[in-house]
Parts: C-alpha cells; structure tokens; sequence
C-alpha cells in the first residue's frame, strides 16, 4: 500500500509538471503569435497610410489634368499688364494669387522668334494656378517640403510650384537657360521604375517614377509624371513631388533585424527605411525567398527564420514589404519569456517541495496508522474515532447512541446544559417515511461551557445496522467559516461605505473645483466687456472657450457623483416639452450649419402641451445626445425628433430620438458605450475628445426619471439613441399660478422693493449696497421678528433671507409668511448649500437659494425672473472687486472686532453655538466681498466648532484674528 501511495503521489506530481511546462510552451507560442499577429497589423496600417499619400497625389494631379485639359481651348491669353511684366523681366514673372499662399514662378524662353505674347495662356494658367496650387499648398504639412513643376512640349516654359528661395537654385548644375533647366527637371521617355496609373485614360496617364534627387529642392523625391492633351496633341507636362522622407516617416521604425522596402514591378529595390550591410543583408535574405509582387491583400509568409509580408500599391505596379526575422520576436518579447520560464519553474518546484513534504508528513504517517489499524480487530470502530469531525450511530425510534467517536464526546462534554449533543442533532432529522433519506446540509448553532457559540454543519442519513433502523450522523464545526462569512460581509459593508464616500467626496471636490472657475470665467466676462486689443481679444475668446469647456467636464463630473451619491434631485414642474426640445435645436443650427450638415427637428403634433417632470434634466440629455452626435459626424445629416410612442394612448411615454449617419459603433462598442469613462474604442478621446461620462450621465438621469435609454447602430452607417420617458400629461394650471405674476407690483410699473434680512451688520451692508447699484429699494432687518414687523408695515416684492440666525432663523421666517398666506418670493442666501438644505429650504416654502458670493448679473435675473421687475438693468459694480465702499469697509472693520472678541468670550465660556453662529456670520461677510480663502478659513474652524474640537478651534482663531484686518485694509488700499 505504500509503494501504490508513492507512486500515485509522485507520478501525479510528474503528470502536473508536464501539464505546467506544456502549458508554458502553449502560452509562450501564443505570446509569439500575437506579437507577430500585431505586426502585420501595424504593417496594413502603415501601408495604408502609404497607398492614402500616392492616392492623395495622384488624385489631386489627376484633377488638375483634367481641369486644364477640360479648359485650354477655350482658355484666353493672360492680362496685358502680366505679359509686359513677363516682358520686361525677360521672360521671368513671380505670381502670388493671395498673400497667405505661396508664391509660384514662371520662366519662359523668351526670343525675337518667341516673343512673350505668344506664352500668354501659359501665363494665364500660372496665374491660376498661384492660386489653387498656393491654397492647395498651405493646407498640406509643412514637414512635406511638396513641390511640382509644370512645363510646356517644347521646353521653353516652366512653372515652379512654389517658387525657388532664391535664382541660385535655377543655376543648380549649370543650367544656362529655360530648355537646358527643364531638360534636367523633366524625366525621360524610358526612365527605369516608372509606374502608371492603370485606371487612368492614356491620354492623360500619370506615372510614377523611382527616388531621385530633385535638382530644385534638393532632396530626394518620388516624382508623379502627367501630361494634359489637347484634341491628341500635348500641350503641358505637371511633376509633383512626393518627399521620399514623407514615405519613410510612414513606415515601421527600425527594431532589430526588421526592415521595410519597396520594389518595382522588377523586384528591384527602390526605397528602404535603413542603410548598411545588415540591412542589405536582410533585403537580400526576403527578396529570396520572392515575395508576392502586385497583390491587392497582404501576402505573408515564413522562410528560413524570416516573416515577409507584402503588397502592392494600387495606382503603381510597386509593391511594399516589411520582414523580420525571428529574433526580432524574441528579443522584443525576452523580459516576458524570462518571467514566465522562471515562473513556471518556481511553481514546479513548489509542487515537488510540497509532494516531498506531503509524502513525509502525511502519507507516511497514514500508511503507519493503516497498518496499526489493519493489525487491529475493530477496524471500522477506530475508523470512527479517528475521524476528524464528528460521528455518531444512533437508534431512530430509542435515539440511543450505538457508536460515537471521540469528536462528537469532546463536542458533547463541551457542550453548556443538560440535553446531549446527540438529542440536539437528532432534532434535526425529519422521521417523516416520504422525506429523503439523506438530510444534508443543515445548520445549527450550540452554546458551549465558556460561553462561546459552536456552528455545526450536520449530514443526517437513515440506514440499518444490526437489523434496527438508525441515523448515521456526521457533523463539522463551521464557527471559522461563519466567522468568516461575517468578516466578508462587514468588509461589503465597508466597501459599499468607502464607495458612496468616494462618491460624496468627488461631488464635493468637484464643486470646490467649480467655484473658483466659476470666478474665472466671471473676471474674463468682466474683461471682455472692457477696450482690448484684437490680439488680447482673440486670446481673451481662447481662453474663455477652454475654461467653459473645463467647466463643462467638472459639471459632467459634479452631476454623476451626485447621481452615484444619491444627492441629484429631480423636479416635478410643469413644462412644455416641445419648445424644450425646440431650444435645443435652436441652440446647434448654426453649429450643424457651418459643419455643412443637414439637421432637421421633429415635433410631432400629437405630443400634450405640458408635462410633468424635470426640464432641465431632459434638455441636459437630448444636449448631451447632440454634442455626441455632432462630434462623431463628419457630413450627412442629424435628426432630432420627439413623439408618443402610442399616439392612440393619452399616457403613453413619451420617445426622444437622435439620429445620426456619423462614424457608427460595433456590437461590442455598443456594448460598453454607457459605462462610466468608457468610449467606443482607445483612440475616441485623442480623435475626438470627450471623457466618456456624457452617455453614462444620460443613462443615469433617465432612469432617475424612470426611463430607459437604448442605441443601434452600424459601422459607417450611423448611429441612433432613443430615451423613452413616462412623463405624466399636465393638468391646466391653477388660476392663481397664472394670475401671481400679473398682480405683482411691476406689472404696474412700481419700483420693486427687497427686503433684506441677515444677523450680520456688514452682510446687510453689502447686500442693501448691491440692491441699490441694481436700481431696487432694499430695507434690511437683523432677525426674523424685526423682518415680520417690518412686513407688517410696508409693501415687499421679495425677501432675501440668511438660514442661520440668532432666535428665530430663515427656515422660520418663511414657514410664518406662508403660513399667513403671503406669497411674495423667497429667496435663501447661505455661504454654503447641500442638498439637504435645499430640501429643507423648498420644504419652508422657499422659492430658490443663493450661494455666496452672488454676483449682481444673478440677483438682477432672480429679481427679474421671480418679482417680475420692468426696472431698468444699471451698470454693475462687483463688490467682490476692487476697494470697498467707505462705510461697508468700516462696518466689515467694526463688524470683526465684535465678532472677533464675542468668539473668545464664548471660547471662554464654553459656548460652542455662540462661537458657531458668530462664525457663519463672518463667513458669509468675506464670502460677500470675494475674499474666498478668508471665506475658506472661517467654515474650516465652523467645521470644528460643530467637531468640539475647541483647542484647535482656539489656535486657528488666534491665526484668523491676526490676518483678518490685514485683509480688510488691503481691500481699503487697493487702487480703483
């Protein structure tokens, strides 16, 4: 028996190690493949890249030939005062159609016999083509170096395009007059490596001519070769030049034993990316082994330790190859190799290190109990008590115990009570004939002496022994295992926990982020409004275009935490659905109309004329599904429409669509198109840009609003979105709703008249100041009880309240005014406002809350939107900028002081909400005037007076009180 062990042990870790190698050698083999797979990927594209710049010269030749050829008989001579000028610089003119292109030269033989008018159609045709050639020009590469020549049949007229830096470059070679220059520019009737266009007429054929040095520019180029017929007879010859270092650029870049040539319809090498022996070396290996010439699809095949693959260039009878050789492979997979060779070997080792000791530790000392056991009498009775769970026989009608082991004594003498173990189990086991026989998997939980819980896992099955019917029970102690479930279940827990605090905590930065840009974006409005030069408006509109769309992506950002946060509210408001989506439209006609696509929304007539739901969340999906669709759509068309999806049911949901011809997404893109940070493929956001969230946040908002959101789409063909929302049709408004803003005081043109109410002296101040630069009456109330007397005396537009305040606070104030039927607005104004302080606002009956600092442009549209005022808009003046007015600088100075001493009398006195009311107050006052960090610093010791945290709260105070005035008198000095 133990020999049999032995060798089951032994031979299975031999079985295991030959599985871990061969397993290696197939990953391995994979890894080689792959990294050769990914090569000929890169040599397609590369090639493509290739075969788009010879398509992009050849057409661009192509058309120019035609044109001419189209044009020449009925072309008229050039202008008199060009040909004089040709005269009079002896057959030399330089022609620049616009100042932004580049100028072209002409130069022709001019004679007694050949006087210069008898070259004007060629002068008129290199006056055009300063034009399109300089234009066609400045939009290329200027890494390219693109030229081109155009010459006559007779040699005795040219045009450089663009013209030579200088006449020294025509002297190149000794060129002593027009025919001898265009006898070295133009190539010959039989020069080897030429390559014609084969889909071309030949009349008009281009052809493509080997490497050479271009004699003008002086570099090495790939010449394309056509001449323009007119009835049969040709009447110009045009060369362009393709840089052969625009064609290198292209292709792979040199890696150890790889290179990438090109050959003509020969075989013979005309361009390769390296230079020396090895190269030539490898060259010579790959044309040996005679690679497919002229073939449409790459051909790739293995010889002699060599990967060729190749294809032919469409338009030329050239063909491209890239070849490698196997060490290539290996020496750019070698740290992968190392590492998995090594780790293969480890875990082999292992695995003998652990059969070595499990034959020692384990199945030798099994084999010595066996024999011990086999020399025994009661086998099956020891068998039982050496059992390492607990075992027991037991009687089904009596339960007595027949056998037990030594497990199920311990567990039993451990055990807290006077019931044995072996009734407790035996309670568990249904006696019921039609139950099954074996009973498994049950759980039960047992007190022991040291007041411990044990969990027993119990297997119960009815047999017979000895003629009697009895249960065989066997149990294990699975208290480690709950213990571990419950581990991983707090650790759930705690992950959840961790994920909604990263939630809150991206929300709440990306609100800190927002603020400060917010204040940018402000200032550059501010300057925009003010005299600048053209250049320092041009960069003023850059920068202000890449602030809105930083702010644009931090929005995207705030508004998904708060989604995952659960702190995005959806409002329940009457609105017209169809004027929002028509403001959409209205809002991306221009832009649609300047890309040249055509966009067409759609409102179907059945649509109700008000729903009920969140416009503003609707118009931040179907925005979201336009910008998406424009960005991907180069030309076509896009279509924005919405309709019922039942036009026969009143309630039927309602389906808005976008509809695009852009580029179009797989399956598998689709797949993952509304997962966080997720776009269609790798190369989107460097393509496009964008950082994915845009789809995720319309499908979270949908299905907020209990909707759903779905695409289909097709590569090349396009893509379209459907959102489907049950928005509920809305009822006629109340009387009331329509007839409140016809009875505020502005319908009959009255001032409007604010109340203002906040604890703080310098807050009144401030807001009382700004009231009046806007042109409004502003009283001002220190609490809640001056606010109701003074409301009881006067006639009010609207009221602007702080939250937190001493007696009765802002939330109070508004629940007494609606609770005596006032419906004049509300507004709060707080340093700071959560989610949960908007709901408790609109649960007081509070018509909108401002955030500090508010900006006069955003009071004067709150007072314009919500008291209805015909007031005339003033200049604006900021008071977060520049120095402050005299007698709010001495109120914030007086105010300070005050706040300043009454803080550390509380300190003192322990009175931590004092300290926290004064706090909110001289936070809200900074806030005011733009002093953001003082702001900042005045809610981190708020943070810690809510904390208790009073000895820092005391060092941070003593920090406040000694740069504070310095704040102030600086806004005091500060130049206007």
């Amino acid at each position: 028996m133990n020999r049999y062990q032995r060798r089951l042990l032994y031979g299975g870790g031999m079985l295991i190690s030959i599985v871990l190698a061969a397993a290696t050698c197939v990953l391995l083999y994979s890894m080689a493949r792959d990294e050769i797979a990914r090569r000929y990927a890169d040599f397609a594209v590369r090639k493509l890249l290739v075969q788009l710049e010879f398509q992009a010269r050849d057409f661009a030749v192509r058309t120019f030939i035609a044109h001419e050829e189209a044009v020449w008989s009925t072309r008229e001579s050039a202008s008199p005062a060009l040909v004089a000028t040709f005269t009079a610089q002896h057959g030399r003119v330089v022609l620049q159609g616009n100042p932004q292109f580049a100028p072209v030269l002409a130069l022709g033989e001019v004679t007694p016999q050949q006087p210069s008018d008898t070259f004007g159609r060629y002068l008129a045709l290199a006056n055009e083509m300063s034009y399109r050639a300089g234009a066609y020009f400045k939009l290329q590469s200027q890494s390219q170096a693109m030229s081109g020549y155009l010459y006559s049949p007779n040699h005795d007229f040219i045009v450089f395009i663009p013209a030579p830096g200088s006449d020294s470059t025509l002297q190149t070679d000794g060129a002593t007059d027009v025919r001898h220059l265009i006898g070295m520019i133009a190539p010959g009737d039989n020069e080897p490596g030429q390559s014609t266009a084969s889909d071309v007429p030949a009349i008009s054929r281009s052809n493509w001519l080997v490497p050479a040095l271009d004699p003008i520019q002086h570099q090495q180029v790939i010449r394309l070769a056509a001449t323009a017929f007119d009835n049969g007879k040709p009447f110009a010859t045009l060369i362009s030049n393709l840089p052969t270092r625009s064609v290198l650029a292209k292709l792979p870049v040199d890696q150890y034993d790889t290179v990438s040539f090109m050959v003509d319809g020969h075989g013979r090498v005309i361009l390769h990316t390296r230079h020396g022996l090895p190269s030539e070396n490898i060259i010579y290996l790959a044309l040996r082994t005679r690679p497919a010439l002229h073939s449409e699809q790459p051909v790739a095949m293995f010889h002699d330790g060599m990967f060729i693959i190749s294809q032919g260039i469409q338009g030329t009878d050239w063909t491209l190859i890239h070849t490698f050789a196997l060490s290539t492979i290996i020496v750019a997979l070698w740290p992968k190799l190392i590492a998995y060779v090594a780790t293969s070997l480890l875990v082999i080792g292992l695995i003998w290190i652990a059969l070595a000791w499990l034959d020692r530790k384990v199945f030798i000392p099994a084999w010595r109990r066996s024999q011990r056991i086999v020399e025994s009498e009661n086998l099956n009775r020891t068998m039982i008590t050496t059992a390492p769970f607990g075992f027991a026989l037991m009687g089904l009608h009596d339960k007595a115990v027949l056998l037990q082991n030594d497990v199920m004594r311990a567990y039993d003498a451990r055990m807290q009570g006077d019931e044995p173990l072996h009734r407790k189990l035996m309670r568990l086991f249904d006696p019921d004939p039609a139950a099954p026989e074996w009973q498994h998997d049950l759980e039960t939980a047992v007190a022991m002496k040291d007041g411990s819980t044990c969990n027993l896992l119990v297997s119960l099955m009815r047999t017979r022994y000895q003629g009697n019917d009895v249960v065989l029970c066997n149990f294990t102690d699975i208290t480690a295992r709950k213990h571990t479930e419950r581990k991983l279940d707090e650790a759930r827990r705690a992950a959840n926990a961790a994920n909604e605090a990263k939630s809150v905590f991206l929300a709440t930065m990306s609100h800190e982020i927002r603020t400060p840009l917010n204040a940018i974006l402000g200032n550059l409005e501010l300057l925009d409004r003010s005299p600048l030069l053209p250049e320092q408006s041009e960069r003023l509109h850059t920068v202000t275009s890449s602030s809105h769309a930083l702010l644009d992506t931090i929005s995207s950002v705030l508004d998904f935490s708060k989604i995952e946060s659960g702190q995005m509210p959806i409002e329940t408001i009457r609105f017209d659905l169809a004027e929002v989506i028509r403001q959409v439209g209205d809002m991306f006609t221009p832009i649609l109309a300047a890309k040249g696509i055509q966009f067409d929304c759609v409102v179907d007539d059945a649509l109700a004329a008000h729903y009920m739901g969140d416009p503003t969340r609707i118009r931040q999906i179907v925005t979201n599904l336009l910008s998406n669709a424009v960005k991907f759509t180069a030309q076509g068309e896009i279509t924005l429409e919405v309709y019922p999806r039942n036009d026969a049911d009143p309630h039927s949901p309602v389906v808005i669509g976008v509809s695009d011809s852009g580029v179009g997404m797989t399956p598998a893109q689709q797949q993952q198109l509304f997962h966080p940070f997720a776009q269609a493929d790798s190369s989107i956001a460097r393509r496009f840009g964008g950082t994915g969230l845009g789809l995720a946040l319309c499908k979270r908002l949908a299905e907020l609003m209990h909707g759903t959101i779905g695409v289909k789409s097709e590569i090349g063909v396009g893509s379209t979105f459907i959102v489907t929302l049950p928005l509920p049709v809305a009822t006629a408004p109340d009387a009331g709703d329509v007839d409140t803003r016809e009875q505020s005081p502005a319908a009959h043109a009255q001032p409007v008249r604010i109340l203002v109410v906040d604890d703080h002296p310098a807050n009144r101040a401030l807001v009382q100041a700004q009231m009046n630069t806007l042109g409004y009456q502003a009283d001002v109330a220190a609490d809640g009880a001056q606010a109701l007397q003074l409301i009881a005396q006067a006639r009010y537009d609207m009221v602007l309240t702080d939250l937190n305040m001493p007696g009765m606070d802002g939330y109070t104030l508004a629940r007494l005014l609606r609770s005596q039927g006032m419906r004049l607005p509300i507004i709060a104004v707080t340093a700071s406002a959560s989610v949960t302080e908007h709901e408790r606002c609109a649960e007081a009956g509070m018509n909108a809350v401002l955030v500090r600092p508010i900006l006069l442009d955003t009071i004067e549209r709150m007072v314009l939107e919500l008291a209805g005022s015909s007031a005339e808009p003033h200049a604006i003046t900021h008071l977060a900028e520049g120095p402050l007015p005299a007698n709010i600088h001495a109120l914030l100075q007086q105010s300070l002081r005050q706040s300043v001493d009454a803080i550390h009398a509380s300190l003192s006195a322990g009175d931590l909400k004092s300290v926290r009311d004064h706090l909110h107050a001289l936070r809200g006052s900074f806030a005011m005037i733009g002093e953001m960090e003082t702001a900042d610093k005045v809610g981190n010791m708020e943070a810690m007076a809510v904390a208790g945290d009073r000895a820092a709260l005391a060092v941070a105070m003593r920090e406040f009180a000694a740069h504070a005035p310095f704040v102030l008198q600086r806004r005091a000095k500060m130049p206007s």
